[in-house]
């Protein structure tokens, strides 16, 4: 498994995480930003997004086009080139009609993907679905 995060703190978690469930040894941490790294020579079964929100934004006018860093449209069109299933973590308060747009732009693009939306803080909905 490898994981890669800009944040050294949450690449802190992970190391510990990976100590305490044994699998450390199976576990390679890259601190760097996913969206500006040469990524061709990984080649995943599954790509995790858990995008970074950008702090202090108001939940009430919360975009995942705007108050998320790095882009995430940019970010999913780069996952797809590696893989084509996606698991993404987006806070609760994402608004569905922007889940909606943004996987339509993404289905212009790739023909067949396996996504999971997983909307964080407590309040769970995951939904799986295979779009052809």
């Amino acid at each position: 498994m490898i994981g890669i995060d800009i944040n050294l703190k949450t690449l802190g978690f992970a190391k510990h995480n990976a100590f305490n469930h044994g699998v450390f040894e199976n576990v390679q941490l890259i601190q760097g930003d996913f969206s500006q790294m040469n990524i061709d020579k990984f080649n995943p079964d599954l790509v995790f997004l858990n995008p970074e929100i950008i702090e202090n934004c108001n939940k009430e006018k919360f975009s995942i086009f705007t108050d998320i860093t790095p882009d995430i449209t940019a970010t999913l069109l780069k996952s797809f080139n590696l893989c084509k299933n996606i698991i993404l973590c987006l806070p609760k308060f994402t608004k569905i009609n922007e889940i909606a747009t943004l996987f339509s732009t993404i289905l212009k693009i790739t023909e067949r993907f396996f996504f999971c939306i997983k909307l964080k803080n407590n309040f769970i909905l995951e939904k799986m679905r295979i779009l052809q």
